[in-house]
């Protein structure tokens, strides 16, 4: 009887293996022994199997081959559930080894046991920046534009702007067409500027305030859209307020950990399960518009700072 007359399995019959599963098992074919049958796997694969009751043992393993076998087992298995992974687990610095599931479960606990202390933490970061004269809440809208031939990660540009003054005094909304042409023209608002003629006024409201933004996105966008509307995606302009002291990207930059999202998402106390931080799952509905939410923004933080702990 050929290979090709052998009689072909989807799954392993009682009494058979394949070469693998006999080397997990301390054994290997015997001389001259030949598979009885083929098992079909991934599709278009065969592997020969054979009997186990006719393969030969392998030799007894030594001491140290033991405890390296030992070991190798020992990496795919959880110490807190016991559970045993097809991958190898990663060790821990303080020894032994965690499955995933183990790791966000303890992490959920780490959070909630340090969650009393986030809703005072986020109370007193509003009540430092409504009792900051330099703070200014802003947000933006964006829209798909299509690729620029100068960049290669842009994809969204800012079409609407709208800033107010922590004292609430003061709002600006700006409308804006981008300098890339959108993905679709109906997005653009009817009445916006270009952004090259209102850049420097946007930057000098900006400029050397504390910024506070939803989130850290849009801080980004309005500043990656202010920085090349001022100077020509980098052409070697020089007569820029871009290029002038006091004016640089990094100023417009709102780290993450400052936004309001992130401590609107510790005053409320939620937890992502599957995250390895806590972060906003409860995303509250805002209005439509930016120059509304900033509005919504400023109720938001007056809230926030006036709530009991």
């Amino acid at each position: 009887m050929t290979v090709a007359d052998l009689p072909t399995h989807q799954s392993v019959p009682a009494g058979l293996a394949s070469v693998t599963r006999l080397r997990q098992l301390r054994r290997q074919p015997a001389p001259r022994q030949k598979p009885v049958a083929r098992l079909l796997y991934h599709g278009n694969k065969h592997a020969d199997l054979y009997r186990i009751d006719d393969a030969e043992l392998l030799p007894p393993l030594n001491a140290r081959q033991r405890a390296a076998v030992v070991a190798q087992e020992d990496a795919h298995l959880c110490g807190e559930c016991g559970r045993y992974d097809i991958d190898a687990l990663p060790a821990l610095p303080s020894g032994g080894r965690r499955c995933v599931p183990c790791g966000r479960i303890r992490r959920i606990l780490q959070l909630l046991e340090a969650r009393p202390g986030w809703r005072d933490h986020a109370r007193q970061w509003a009540e430092h920046v409504l009792a900051d004269p330099t703070a200014v809440l802003f947000k933006v809208r964006t829209v798909a534009v299509r690729q620029p031939p100068t960049m290669t990660r842009k994809r969204e540009a800012v079409v609407d702007v709208a800033i107010l003054p922590i004292s609430g005094i003061g709002e600006a909304d700006y409308l804006l067409h981008p300098q890339e042409a959108p993905t679709r023209k109906r997005d653009l608002p009817p009445a916006g500027r270009p952004i090259v003629e209102v850049a420097a006024e946007i930057t000098d409201r900006l400029v050397g305030r504390r910024l506070v933004a939803w989130q850290e996105s849009e801080a980004w966008h309005l500043a990656t859209d202010l920085r090349d509307a001022a100077t020509g995606y980098g052409k070697g302009r020089t007569d820029t307020i871009w290029s002038q002291p006091g004016s640089s990207h990094q100023l417009l930059r709102v780290p993450e950990h400052r936004t309001l999202r992130k401590q609107y998402s510790d005053w409320v106390g939620q937890i992502a399960p599957n995250s390895s931080d806590h972060a906003a799952v409860q995303q509250p509905v805002m209005p439509g518009q930016p120059i509304d939410q900033v509005h919504w923004m400023l109720r938001v933080l007056r809230r926030m700072a006036e709530a009991a702990v």
